[in-house]
């Protein structure tokens, strides 16, 4: 079970960059707005972020399910 804790770690590190880029880009988007570009390239990065903690989540779910309930494969 040591992997899930590197997943964890990751889940946790992805969630906070996603969420405090967002939030300084919104803060320099009051201040002069981005051109077309630039906020099509802020889109496909976010929405990458947003599919790999998607991702990493549901491995975090599979881990807990073995976790709880143990490994079907190793009985």
């Amino acid at each position: 079970m040591s992997h899930s804790w590197y997943v964890v770690v990751t889940f946790l590190h992805m969630s906070l960059i996603h969420d405090l880029s967002s939030a300084q880009q919104l803060h320099r988007d009051n201040e002069s707005p981005p051109s077309e570009e630039e906020r099509s390239q802020r889109r496909k990065l976010a929405s990458w972020l947003g599919r790999i903690t998607l991702i990493l989540s549901l491995i975090l779910v599979f881990f807990g399910v073995l976790l709880a309930r143990g490994n079907p494969w190793m009985r």
